[in-house]
Parts: C-alpha cells; sequence; structure tokens
C-alpha cells in the first residue's frame, strides 16, 4: 500500500510540475508601448509576406511529373507555411497596446492570423481531398493556387479596425509598417 502511495504521489508532483510549466509556457500578454505594438505587428507582417514569398518559391520549385507526388509535396509544403503562420499568430498574442482596449486591438491582429490559418488550412484541405490522377487535377491546382495567393482577400483587416490614435500614430511612424500598411492622415 505504501509503495502505491509513493507512486500516486509521484505522479501528482510529475503532473503538478508539468502544469506549471504550461501555465509559464502560456504567459499573460504583455502592455508596451504603442511603438513596440507598432514594431511587433509590422514585424510580424512582414515576416508572413516573407513565409508567403519562400512558400510561393517552394512552391514554384516543386517537379510536377507525378501528381500524387506533387499532391503530397504540396501537402507537406503547405503544412510548413501554416506553422509559420501559427508561429506568427503566437507572437502577436504576446503584446497589447498601452491605449483604451488595447487588448481588443491585439486581438484583431490575432484573429486576423487565425483567419489567414484557417483560409490556408481549408485549401489545403479542400487540394487533399482530390483524386490526384482524376480529370479536374490540373484544375483543382489552379483552385488551390489562387486560395493559397489570395487568402488576404477572404479575411478581415484589422488594420482599418483600429479607431485609436496613438496607435496608428505607432504605425505611421515604425518604418517597417510602410510595407505592410498605408496611413492616410494621422
Amino acid at each position: 500500500m505504501r509503495a502505491v502511495r509513493r507512486v500516486v504521489c509521484a505522479g501528482a508532483v510529475a503532473l503538478a510540475t508539468v502544469a506549471a510549466s504550461a501555465s509559464v509556457a502560456a504567459a499573460a500578454p504583455k502592455e508596451v508601448s504603442t511603438d513596440r505594438f507598432a514594431k511587433t505587428v509590422c514585424g510580424v507582417y512582414t515576416d508572413l509576406q516573407n513565409a508567403h514569398e519562400e512558400y510561393n518559391n517552394a512552391y514554384v520549385a516543386l517537379p510536377t511529373a507525378d501528381p500524387a507526388a506533387v499532391q503530397a509535396q504540396i501537402g507537406e509544403l503547405t503544412d510548413g507555411l501554416v506553422d509559420d503562420v501559427s508561429a506568427l499568430r503566437s507572437k502577436l498574442k504576446k503584446v497589447y497596446p498601452a491605449v483604451d482596449d488595447g487588448k481588443k486591438i491585439s486581438r484583431l491582429f490575432v484573429r486576423n492570423f487565425k483567419e489567414i490559418e484557417t483560409e490556408v488550412s481549408s485549401a489545403l484541405e479542400t487540394l487533399q481531398a482530390v483524386d490526384p490522377n482524376g480529370a479536374t487535377f490540373t484544375a483543382d491546382l489552379t483552385t488551390f493556387e489562387v486560395a493559397i495567393n489570395l487568402f488576404d482577400t477572404k479575411t478581415s483587416d484589422p488594420f482599418t479596425k483600429v479607431r485609436d490614435q496613438d496607435v496608428i500614430a505607432g504605425f505611421d511612424d515604425e518604418k517597417s509598417c510602410d510595407e505592410v500598411v498605408t496611413i492616410i492622415g494621422g
């Protein structure tokens, strides 16, 4: 009986350690200046553009002789893009601007990355469901390519929903935002 209790206690201690580690890993978002928030947001969107460009370059380089192999390679490549988008979303979750409704503003951008992740995943699921040896596979590939290259047309634009002038000024002042968003006025 005593040995059983030790095992149970050791298991409880291990479980408590894992739970504590998980709570540390999922730390609460940090309030940052509007300038720091703008730098983070625009940096993440720049990283998304770069990841998408790298994805497109790798996609174009895929061999096309065997449709089933192409479908599998596209799956692997696109899973990598989904992972990249998810990692970038995690970066956005870590900060929010030091303004009224700062957390709400941050959630706009986090939600946008979740939408992008969903659009890319959905396009991949659709492609994986088709027969690579079917007569319409070429058309299915074209549909996939359009979905991947125009995913941002089906997602929200968080920049247009930001009304806080300090956050907008942060975007306007941040050099890395020049390639991501156009600020009119300010």
